[in-house]
């Protein structure tokens, strides 16, 4: 990765030396990343392990304005089908927990809370992995958004099969214990799809 610094005045900027994510070569094959900065130059990213094959959450420390230093570079789940695809991650300021989805080879879509340590130790604590689709494999398409002024968490997906329809839920994390609390899934009806070719 390199570090790119914005100038004051909007319309200039600079790029750092490049960098390894995972701290070193053989701790960096990830794909399917995306990041998020939680604390002041703290950044968190989720992919897939390339090596592995599973969900990893890195941590780094962006220093001097365009350093990169990896704190720490976890696999998150053990689970041979969590090949995770189409990841999202967003952060809530206010309790500190990450929340992350992910979408497996299985055709479901995992749903994770997650805390990270202050400090260079930046440890990882990853609260139960939930299956938000259920026993069925149907999901697909995923997405995620923080609400802040409820302080629940949004996803939506469709389904891998026909009817292909979307869905979406709402969801707690209990900021001690990391446990994710779900509504029920809910099918958005066709009737609310509006063509965006029709919308004058």
């Amino acid at each position: 990765c390199k570090i790119i610094t914005v100038g004051s005045n909007g319309s200039t900027w600079s790029a750092g030396s490049e960098y390894d994510i995972g701290g070193s070569a053989g701790d960096s094959n990830f794909d399917y990343m995306t990041a998020v900065e939680t604390t002041t130059d703290r950044v968190c990213i989720l992919a897939r392990d390339s090596d592995e094959s599973r969900p990893s959450l890195t941590i780094g420390d962006i220093t001097s304005n365009n350093v990169w230093n990896c704190r720490r570079n976890e696999i998150i789940s053990t689970d041979s089908s969590d090949q995770p695809y189409d990841n999202e991650l967003h952060y809530d300021a206010t309790d500190g927990v990450l929340c992350g989805i992910y979408y497996t080879t299985q055709d479901k879509i995992k749903l994770v809370g997650m805390k990270v340590a202050s400090g260079t130790g930046a440890a990882v604590t990853v609260g139960t992995i939930i299956n938000i689709t259920g026993s069925s494999n149907v999901g697909g398409k995923n997405s995620l958004a923080f609400h802040s002024n409820s302080g629940n968490w949004v996803t939506a997906w469709r389904n891998s099969s026909s009817p292909y329809s979307i869905h979406y839920q709402v969801h707690t994390i209990n900021s001690s214990t990391l446990a994710i609390t779900s509504g029920t899934a809910a099918p958005v009806p066709e009737a609310t799809f509006i063509p965006t070719s029709f919308i004058l």
